[in-house]
């Protein structure tokens, strides 16, 4: 029997919630890409396009500028080919 929309959304949550994704406010030592990337492996085991950037100097936001300068034409290039 396959699983319900409702039990799939309550797996994902509780997968969510049990991950340690602890932020230990140095760059590369906290666990903050665990979120992130279960959710890529979830997206993309349905066929969704996703692509997961992780800077190594960088927690779980952008503050360095030449990571940004990097990042954002990503974004904004990958967000342009799926809305064409």
């Amino acid at each position: 029997m396959s699983e319900s929309l409702h039990d799939e959304v309550i797996r994902v949550a509780r997968d969510l919630i049990r991950l340690d994704t602890t932020n230990a406010r140095e760059p590369g030592l906290g666990n903050e890409t665990l979120c992130a990337e279960y959710l890529s492996d979830y997206l993309s085991g349905y066929g969704v396009e996703c692509e997961l950037v992780v800077h190594a100097d960088e927690g779980h936001q952008m503050a360095n500028l030449d990571n940004k300068l990097a990042t954002y034409p990503k974004a904004i290039e990958f967000v342009s080919r799926l809305l064409s």
